[in-house]
């Protein structure tokens, strides 16, 4: 997941205005291919969990790695929570196809 945000929804690249749900499909896929198919509702179940808890710790390692404090500022939390609500969907679809 660090690697994923780190390459993709870095600060200065970030699209603040969206695709969102295509950015969150192609997280949902690549993430998809990095675990065990076992393992993807546990990652749905994380992703959800970050979505609903501002300070959950991988929120905090997440600005880090993105240079964004998505918890610090309510427009970007936001766009955090919709951003992996989004991906934890596509996850949950991927699971099913």
């Amino acid at each position: 997941m660090l690697f994923e945000f780190g390459c993709y929804y870095i600060a200065d690249e970030f699209p603040w205005q969206g695709p969102f749900q295509t950015w969150a499909r192609d997280s949902a896929e690549r993430l998809a291919n990095l675990v065990e198919k076992e393992e993807v509702a546990a990652l749905v179940s994380l992703l959800l969990e970050m979505a609903g808890n501002r300070r959950h710790p991988m929120v905090f390692a997440l600005e880090q790695e993105t240079h964004i404090d998505w918890s610090e500022d309510d427009r970007f939390w936001q766009v955090f929570a919709d951003l992996v609500t989004l991906i934890a969907a596509a996850l949950s679809s991927t699971r099913t196809s």
